[in-house]
This record gives structure tokens, C-alpha cells and sequence, in this order.
């Protein structure tokens, strides 16, 4: 850094003993005032340059293809240039001592939130979607009678409706939620004087705040969709909302959670509670309590409530964004063709934590049933949140996407749909089998709604197309944390341990990475420092040791159950940054052999079409797993682009010889068509029914790009292991029909002894996530059939539909991923 005039000459004259001597003196007193002179003058004639502050990116803007109008939407330049900001710190500096003393009561007695929260109870008995249904519930109860439909009984039918009406007053009570201004300013005073017990920093970006303001001034309710992890997911977010003079969404809650005390409580904080279950066990639809869910929460957004509603159903167990469940996000859809609201803004959010405060979910992964809440449980929790005691606190980081318009989005999907499902990317791909037609599927429709919207398909495909858009913006908003960024890198490319500097230099390339692929980063400052952190966080699931020989020190990850099941969580919440580029690569890898890595330099050739249609049926595979690309764009595309970066990285280049890689008859055609004219003037309209040339690659088969391939695969490969291993077992396992229970019990039995055998050396394909989604694909393939039984469920091997098919095809096709580079 150069020194200023007046530094340089304080420098010089200390240093130089000339300056003692009188005269001389005298030459340096004036060249000094010269110099300040000439820096006044400087600073006259120039501007003041201030140092720019250290910004982090806006994430979470507008997808660009389905929401191209809303780019600029409640954005300007001045909101892309805010910062981050903790907000469990309260400025007190330059105070007096009693506001420095009592700076948090202060500070919320300051605030100005929203106090217009309606009541729409009344609203609800009133609404004739209600009513139909209670008249509905009234015939069919009428046909079960001895006397039947056609023979009227007034009394019975007008007890019924009486009935029905006191069992609304009594769903209302359990289910309605409000807002109370006295309850949640007391809350948010007390989590600002006891969440630092539970976390470092929650911090959140200025400009995503100053975009919500503005989207509330519109007066459309906001739809809150945020990534479940913790019970802390929507405390933290209705504090962050509150701290900010922002409305308070309504919160969507498991009835589970209706604890005595605790519940009523959190009804005066906006928790409204909905059945896990709706129906009867007998499969009996419900349609009063389905009538009031919906009228509820219609007619909450018709009075301008803000909704909060987590899509995946529950916290996730394994680290991964869950497939979207779109149940309520199809009632207020279909509020909004209804014409209950005109209009709604969905904002998806993304919540990183460097350690979920719940604790760990290995016992859950392990098969273990899970504790339910209770009223202990709670006091329990709050003990630990006043006390601290127990807790490695780490940071929370909220991002909040920009929110989009729900009729925009509407018009952009009806308009556009069209163009996706037929638009062809590149030329046909090798012909399915009949087999893997018999399996195909539009798997882009999520499991079947628990409410009655949307009947017709095309809208269904509509809610959920909107559902998976949200979980693929929010993944892409979350921001790094130090912790998962180091589990991913043990759990890829040093599961064996290094020492501490290779790691330090790996992790600070993996922080570069990051960056290069559009996403934010939890932590700053030196890599060193932030790996020293991650370690103590992750605490027994990583270990630190000297080496005896070298004196260096060796970071160690504990790759055995349990603790690598905590490291997997971490490192899977990094895996969107890396997915398309893990899928590519394993793709890459499953289409070529020991030998190939034994030939000489540029021998190596591999078809493009080869590869993407490898590429295309690991997508296909994993799709209960990630969400590789939005709904509005396609998986051919992000492969493809993807391909021209490995060209860039030497992974794969054009061959040096147009012939290399051809067969015989295939450099005959070709010497061939260069003296054919075969494109005539009648044949034009044809042109657009041409095959595209297939592509040929040559593979970099250097042992550098192996071990890159290699780890940038091997993320998956826990997940290709389960996936083998239940796609082979279930041809045994479940000739007879089996209940779901027994049935992962024996699957997870079975993936264990793998692993303590040898056969699999990635113990973390032992978690439960992976299994069960297995389970859903091979359902999704008709090798599984699924019956109910009450709220039993059983699986059994579908014997009939491949009768005369082998079952091999099936096998073949997932275990061709299960390379020999594992």
C-alpha cells in the first residue's frame, strides 16, 4: 500500500540523521510544508475517494425465464447495494448508560409494526364452500341410515346440520391463528435477550428487507415459502419480520405442535394448526374439515394476511431440499382462480444455519421412530435457550428471494408451457427399450394433494411446476456455511484425512467455486480461521491429530455410523452448488472403463449423445433426490452448457482427427456425403425432420482428471450404493406383500451389511432418506405396487407387469452408475 506525502516524509525524517543539522533542518521544515501543500491542493482539485465497502451479492432474483418482467420488480440499484446485518445486535454506542443498560426493551418498545390483523372467523361460517360442504357430509351420512336417501328424515338431517355447525366452531378453535400485538412484542423482547444463547449472529440482507417494505406497500398478500429445517425456521422469521416493521405472516403448523400452554400461545403469534391426516383411517374423505381448511385460509388472504407455508412438510432429515408437497400451495391457487385474491407475491426463502440448535437427526436416519413434542420437550428447549448449556452456537443466515407475481407467474406458464415440452435441444437420443417405455412417466407431478383444488391435470401440473420453481430458487439462495463446505470437502476428496494446509489450500479453491457458481458464502475472512470454527461446530464428527514423522497437522473425518450421517447432512446442504457438475461427471465416468485409462493420450473418444443420455437417466433416477433444474427450463440444456466447461477445463476436447473414434463404415459415409448434393430445393420442408450429427469427444484420461471426475462423482455415490442395493433386494424381499416399516428395517439391515463387509465403503448409504426414495421410484417404475390398508401401508414386487420383461433392464440401468472408480 503506497504511504501518503506527509507519512513518507515523517518516515524519512526519523530515519535520516541529517536532519540534526540546523541548516538542514531548516530545507526539511520547508520541504515538509511544501508537501502539505501540495496535498491540500490535491484534495481541492480531486474528489474524496472513499473506500467501497465489502458487499455481498443479492440472491434470489427472478428467474430470468419465466419471470423476465419482474426483474426489476421493488429493485433498484440502492437495494443491490445494501449489505448484510445481524440484527441480535442493538447499536448503543455514544448512548448513556441507561440506554446502553436497557437497549433491548428499548428498542422494541421503538418499533412500529402492523396492528390490522383480522379476524376472518366469522367470514368462515359464512362461506358457502362451508356450507356446500356440510350439506354434502349430510347426504352422505342420510345413505348410510336404514332409511336411505329417498326417504327423507328432517329431524336427522337438521340434527346433523346442527351438528355440523357446533364440529366448524370446534375445528375453528383448534385451527385459527392471530396476530397479538402485546404477545409478540413481549416474545420478540425476549428472543432478543436469549437467542445469543442459541446462536452467534441471524443475519439477513438490508436490500431483501427494503424489497419487502415495498412489496407489502402493495397491498397483495405475501406467501412466505421457506426451506424447512429447524423448529427455529419460523421464529426467526417472524422475528426478522417484526424487527422490521413488517406484517407478521399466519404460519401453517402441524396440529402435533398443539401443546397445552404452548399452543394457545403460539395462536396469539399467527400459528394456525392443520391435521397431519385429514381423513379417516378408513380412507374416508373429511369434507367439512377440508371445506374449513380452505375457506380459512381464502379467506385470510382476502383480508390481506401474509401466509407462511413450509411445501417440503417436514424438517429435512438428511440435509437436502425435499420434493415440494403442494397441497396448500394449490388452495391458494385455487383462491386465485376463484377470485378470492387478484393477486398474491410468493418469495421463496432460503435459511442457512452453520449447526441446526434442534440437534442432530441421526437417530431419525437410522430407522429410529421419531420423539414427538411434548410439553417437557418445550420447557426442556427453553431451559437450553436461557441457560445455553449444551449448545455450539453457530450462525444463521436468512435470504429472502425476490418475490414474484403469483398471476404473472400463471400467464408465463400457460404461454411457455408449450414451448418447453417440444423444443428439441439436440439430435435424438439411443431409443428406449420396451421396457423403459413401459416405465416412462411425466415425473413431474408431486404426490397427490391433500385438498381438493385443482382437478383438472393441466392445473395440477400448474401448482406443482410452482412448487418445485420455489424449492429450486430457494436452494440456489442459500448461502454456504463454513461447515458444510468442509464436510463436503472431507466427504469428497479426503475421506482418508490430510494435513491441514493441503486442506486449508483445497478449501480456499472450494470458496472460489462457490462464488464462480452464482452462490453467497455464510462466513468471510481467512479460510483458516473459518475451517478452525467448522471443526469445533462439527465437533465428534471430525477429529484433529499431529502426525508423528511429519509434526503437521492431520484433520480426520470420523467416516463411520453415526457420525458421518452429520457430516452427510452438512456437505448435502453444499451439493446444489456442485449437482449439475456431480451428475455430469459420474455420467462421464460410467461410460468409460479401467482400460480407458491405460491408452494413450487423445484415443479416447465418447459420443456426446452417449454421455447426455447417461447424464439424462441419472436425472431421471435422482429425481425424488434434487431438483436439477426449474420447472420453466430443462435438464438438456444445464448438461450441455455444462459439457462446453468441461471442454474448457481439458476434461473433454473436439478430436484432433474428424475420423478418430469412427468405425470403418462410418468414415466410408462420410467420404461419401462430401460428393452428394443430398439437400434439394423440394426437400426444404423437410429439413426440420433431419437427425443432428452426433458429436464426438475426446476424454482427457490423464490420472489428474480421473481423481477430478472422481470427486467431483463422489457425492453421489452413497446415494447410486442405496439405490443398487434396494433396486436388487426388492425382487426378494417383497414377493409377499409387506408392511413399509418391516420393509425399510430389512432394506437398511441389508445396506449395513454392505457397508461392514467392504462391498460399499460409503457408510453414509445407510440413511434412511435415500432408501425410501428408492422405494417411491421404483413405485414411479411399476416394479413395486402400493396397497393401504387403514393407515398401514404395504409394498409388494410387481410380478404381474414384468412377466415376459426382465427385470435385469431395470437393474442395468441404475447399477451402470455404480462405477469401479468408487
Amino acid at each position: 500500500m503506497e504511504m501518503q506525502n506527509d507519512d513518507c516524509m515523517k518516515y524519512f525524517l526519523k530515519h535520516n540523521k541529517a536532519h540534526l543539522n540546523p541548516k538542514r533542518k531548516q530545507k526539511d521544515g520547508e520541504i515538509l510544508q511544501q508537501s502539505k501543500y501540495l496535498s491540500l491542493s490535491q484534495f481541492k482539485m480531486k474528489p474524496m475517494v472513499y473506500p467501497k465497502p465489502l458487499l455481498r451479492p443479492y440472491m434470489g432474483l427472478c428467474c430470468q425465464t419465466c419471470q423476465s418482467d419482474g426483474k426489476g420488480l421493488f429493485m433498484d440499484e440502492t437495494t443491490l447495494q445494501l449489505g448484510l446485518t445481524d440484527i441480535l445486535q442493538v447499536r448503543t454506542q455514544f448512548g448513556p448508560f441507561w440506554k446502553r443498560t436497557f437497549c433491548h426493551l428499548l428498542w422494541v418498545a421503538s418499533l412500529q409494526p402492523v396492528t390490522q390483523y383480522p379476524n376472518v372467523v366469522t367470514q368462515v361460517m359464512s362461506d358457502t364452500r362451508v356450507e356446500s360442504a356440510v350439506e354434502g357430509a349430510a347426504q352422505l351420512s342420510l345413505q348410510k341410515t336404514e332409511n336411505g336417501p329417498n326417504i327423507p328424515d328432517e329431524g336427522a338431517y337438521k340434527s346433523f346440520l346442527d351438528s355440523s355447525r357446533r364440529r366448524i366452531m370446534g375445528i375453528l378453535h383448534k385451527m385459527a391463528g392471530t396476530v397479538s400485538g402485546p404477545v409478540i412484542r413481549f416474545v420478540s423482547y425476549a428472543l432478543h435477550k436469549t437467542l445469543r444463547h442459541l446462536v452467534s449472529s441471524v443475519r439477513v440482507h438490508k436490500g431483501q428487507i427494503e424489497v419487502l417494505k415495498r412489496a407489502e406497500a402493495t397491498g397483495k398478500p405475501i406467501i412466505y415459502l421457506p426451506l424447512h429445517k429447524s423448529h427455529l425456521d419460523y421464529i426467526l422469521l417472524t422475528f426478522v419480520l417484526y424487527d422490521h416493521n413488517i406484517r407478521v405472516p399466519l404460519i401453517a403448523a402441524g396440529d402435533n405442535l398443539r401443546l397445552p400452554i404452548v399452543g394457545r400461545f403460539a395462536q396469539h403469534l399467527g400459528a394456525f394448526f392443520i391435521r397431519r391426516r385429514l381423513d379417516s383411517h378408513q380412507g374416508e374423505k373429511d369434507l367439512i374439515y377440508r371445506a374449513v381448511l380452505h375457506s380459512y385460509l381464502a379467506q385470510s388472504l382476502h383480508a390481506s394476511h401474509s401466509v407462511e407455508i413450509f411445501i417440503e412438510g417436514g424438517r429435512s432429515r438428511s440435509g437436502k431440499p425435499s420434493i415440494p408437497k403442494a397441497g396448500l400451495l394449490g388452495v391458494i391457487y385455487d383462491a386465485y382462480t376463484s377470485g378470492d385474491i387478484q393477486d398474491a407475491l410468493i418469495v421463496p426463502v432460503a435459511i442457512s444455519y452453520d449447526r441446526i440448535p434442534d440437534g442432530s437427526f441421526v437417530t431419525e436416519e437410522l430407522g429410529k421412530p421419531k420423539k414427538p413434542e411434548t410439553l417437557w420437550s418445550v420447557f426442556k428447549a427453553g431451559w437450553r435457550l436461557l441457560t445455553g448449556s449444551g449448545i455450539l452456537k453457530g450462525a444463521v443466515r436468512l435470504d429472502f428471494c425476490q418475490p414474484f407475481s403469483l398471476a404473472d407467474y400463471v400467464v408465463s406458464y400457460k404461454s411457455n408451457i408449450s414451448k418447453i415440452r417440444i423444443s428439441p435441444i439436440f439430435g435424438p437420443l439411443e431409443p428406449l427399450s420396451p421396457l423403459q417405455e413401459a416405465v416412462e412417466f411425466p415425473h413431474n407431478i408431486s404426490t397427490p394433494s391433500v385438498t381438493s383444488y385443482a382437478s383438472d391435470s393441466e392445473e395440477r401440473r400448474l401448482v406443482d411446476s410452482l412448487a418445485r420453481h420455489v424449492i429450486h430458487s430457494a436452494s440456489n439462495s442459500l448461502a454456504v456455511t463454513c461447515t458444510g463446505l468442509l464436510s463436503y470437502l472431507l466427504l469428497t476428496k479426503f475421506r482418508n484425512g490430510a494435513p491441514l494446509q493441503r486442506i486449508v489450500e483445497e478449501f480456499e479453491q472450494l470458496r472460489n467455486d462457490v462464488v464462480s457458481k452464482k452462490m453467497d458464502l455464510a462466513f468471510r475472512g481467512d479460510s483458516h480461521d473459518a475451517i478452525s470454527y467448522a471443526v469445533e461446530l462439527l465437533d465428534s464428527s471430525v477429529k484433529m491429530e499431529v502426525n508423528s514423522q511429519t509434526k503437521e497437522q492431520v484433520l480426520l473425518p470420523i467416516t463411520s455410523v453415526p457420525n458421518v450421517l452429520d457430516l452427510s447432512y452438512h456437505a448435502n446442504t453444499v451439493i446444489q452448488a456442485f449437482l449439475t457438475d456431480s451428475i455430469l461427471s459420474l455420467a462421464l465416468l460410467s461410460n468409460l472403463s479401467p482400460v480407458d485409462f491405460t491408452v494413450p493420450k487423445f484415443e479416447v473418444v465418447r459420443s456426446r449423445d452417449a454421455i447426455m443420455n447417461s447424464a439424462l437417466q441419472l436425472c431421471d433416477i435422482l429425481r425424488y433426490e434434487f431438483i436439477v433444474t426449474p420447472p420453466c427450463q430443462d435438464n438438456e440444456t444445464s448438461l450441455l452448457r455444462l459439457l462446453e466447461d468441461f471442454k474448457s477445463k481439458g476434461i473433454i476436447s473436439d478430436p484432433i482427427n474428424e475420423n478418430l473414434g469412427l468405425s470403418e463404415t462410418d468414415k466410408w459415409a462420410k467420404r461419401i456425403s462430401k460428393h452428394l448434393d443430398w439437400i434439394e430445393e423440394e426437400h426444404e420442408n423437410d429439413i426440420g425432420q433431419m437427425e443432428f450429427e452426433d458429436m464426438k469427444f475426446v476424454v482427457n484420461v490423464s490420472k489428474e482428471c480421473k481423481d477430478s471426475l472422481r470427486d467431483q462423482a463422489s457425492i453421489l455415490f452413497p446415494i447410486i450404493n442405496s439405490y443398487c442395493y434396494v433396486t436388487k433386494a426388492v425382487e426378494s424381499v417383497a414377493l409377499e406383500p409387506i408392511e413399509e416399516k418391516k420393509l425399510l428395517r430389512l432394506l437398511q439391515q441389508g445396506v449395513e451389511a454392505e457397508c461392514k463387509s467392504g462391498i460399499n465403503k460409503f457408510s453414509e448409504s445407510i440413511g434412511l432418506d435415500s432408501i425410501k426414495n428408492c422405494l417411491r421410484l421404483l413405485l414411479d417404475w411399476k416394479a413395486l405396487e402400493l396397497s393401504n390398508h387403514g393407515y398401514l401401508r404395504f409394498y409388494q414386487f410387481n410380478q404381474e407387469f414384468y412377466q415376459g420383461l426382465d427385470y435385469t433392464l431395470i437393474l442395468d440401468r441404475v447399477f451402470q452408475f455404480k462405477t469401479l472408480y468408487q
